[in-house]
């Protein structure tokens, strides 16, 4: 039976309540943070953070992403996890020991001085990293929203409260790394816990033919995770590079007021990626994943909007030396944006297993962040690495679509272009507005609100009728 509006709903509100209040959590912590140490201890703690973030492109080698896909057509689920999981776990092991020999140099890259400390929280942060995640993800593809939800919170919770704890006792980046390596060994081992099933694996042998399924859709996605690396990572290589810590902390902080909209990324794309295949496996109408596509393009640029309008105001919370950061904001809201738009207009290229094509996307978008940071960022520092992240992206955006229409439908691509293009004017106006509040441009910011609010008028009115239905469903 096909899926009502809804239950649809149910499960997206059940599902984002974990990244919304884990992003509560976070908007109260991190300012305090900002108390606790300056912008250069937290440019050095966005380092550790970095290399961490990325070496999961790799590390995973796509078999996360292979899970992911084979969840809702493979039958033995502990087998698929086991085949999945292992060969990540075993490379981050080796990688882990490997750091160990390389400690003063590492160090010395990702921190400006040597920190043994550092590495070794690094190393054991590597492999539960991939435990954490392959968990997480089983849950995920349960769809079991209300304990994904919770652990979420629970994961946040416990990070900020040692965060805050080991800031006050040690006022440098050390307390961060601390308490994001003591998080994910609690969030690891109670989540292998809570999942004990399935990494059970008596009696279950070798799969050849699932290994090279596996293999066959995760590993052309790795060349693409490697420039994905590069294109991800290199704003703030690049700031290390021509900049310095005081600029990447201030970089960070403001993609700390971007988690406004993260958090939106992180919980459409969390209940969406699972809800997408099991509407293509059940054949679902693609007029169906067409709308969903629609009214997130137009919810994300309206929020966009309204970021960028109160980014004066939220800077607030944060310590002075941090003011600088919301000059930043404008750019950095056009990664959470335009990713989560992309997770729909893309489904092709994961539908049709034609994963290569992430490799054509990649480069190009890689080498233009690559052209930008080394324009932008001696010139202008953080302010030059976030405007060529937002270039980036929006070749990200683009040639995801383009590339998802060859292998599947061509979704009708016209209202995106107006959305980001109206969006995209907001984030100009503000730099020419600058770092003080301007009234004049105010009243620019809503005219553009009003301008998107009108042309997606339909597909934001038809939401009304179903969040009516789940409202009412909610209260009995």
């Amino acid at each position: 039976m096909s899926e009502t509006p809804r239950d649809f709903l149910k499960r997206l509100f059940a599902f984002s309540m974990g990244p919304l209040a884990s992003a509560l959590i976070s908007f109260i912590t991190v300012p305090l943070a900002t108390w606790l140490i300056s912008p250069e201890e937290f440019g050095k703690a966005s380092m550790f953070s970095l290399v961490l973030s990325l070496f999961g492109l790799t590390a995973y080698m796509g078999l996360d992403q292979a899970f992911v896909r084979e969840f809702n057509a493979y039958s033995h689920k502990t087998k698929l996890l086991l085949h999945a999981s292992l060969p990540p776990l075993v490379i981050s092991c080796f990688v882990s020991v490997g750091v160990l020999f390389f400690t003063r140099r590492l160090a010395l890259l990702l921190f400006g001085q040597p920190s043994f400390f550092g590495i070794l929280c690094l190393a054991l942060c590597l492999p539960l990293t991939i435990l954490e995640g392959f968990n997480m993800l089983v849950i995920r593809m349960q769809e079991r929203a209300k304990l994904y939800s919770g652990l979420s919170i629970a994961r946040q919770l416990v990070y900020a409260l040692l965060m805050v704890g080991f800031l006050y006792a040690l006022r440098n980046f050390q307390g961060i790394l601390l308490a994001t390596t003591l998080s994910s060994l609690i969030a690891s081992f109670s989540l292998t816990w809570i999942n004990r099933q399935y990494w059970n694996p008596a009696g279950l042998g070798m799969d050849r033919e699932l290994l090279q399924r596996i293999f066959a859709f995760g590993l052309p996605l790795v060349p693409a995770n490697i420039i994905g690396w590069l294109f991800a990572g290199m704003d703030r290589l690049a700031l290390r590079t021509w900049s310095d810590f005081t600029q990447i902390g201030l970089y960070s902080t403001g993609f700390k007021i971007a988690g406004l909209l993260l958090v939106v990324q992180s919980a459409f794309c969390t209940f969406w990626v699972p809800t997408a295949y099991r509407w293509y496996e059940s054949k679902e109408a693609p007029e169906k994943f067409e709308r969903v596509s629609k009214t997130i393009s137009a919810l994300m640029c309206l929020t966009g909007i309204l970021v960028i309008f109160f980014r004066h105001l939220i800077i607030r919370i944060f310590a002075p030396s941090y003011a600088a950061s919301a000059v930043l904001v404008p750019f950095l809201i056009f990664y959470p944006i335009l990713y989560t738009i992309s997770e729909t207009t893309t489904l092709g290229i994961a539908f049709s297993r034609k994963t290569i094509l992430n490799v054509l996307i990649t480069i190009p978008c890689a080498i233009i962040n690559g052209a930008g940071n080394v324009i932008l960022v001696p010139r202008y520092g953080a302010l030059g690495a976030a405007i060529s992240t937002s270039i980036a992206y929006l070749a990200f955006f683009w040639l995801r679509t383009i590339l998802s229409s060859f292998v599947w439908i061509k979704m009708e691509a016209k209202a995106h272009a107006a959305n980001i293009a109206f969006l995209s004017s907001a984030a100009f106006f503000s730099l020419v507005e600058g770092g003080s509040f301007n009234p004049i441009f105010s009243i620019l910011y809503f005219g553009l609100f009003g301008i998107i609010f009108f042309l997606n008028r339909n597909v934001l009115f038809s939401l009304t009728k179903p969040l009516a239905t789940f409202y009412k469903s909610s209260k009995l």
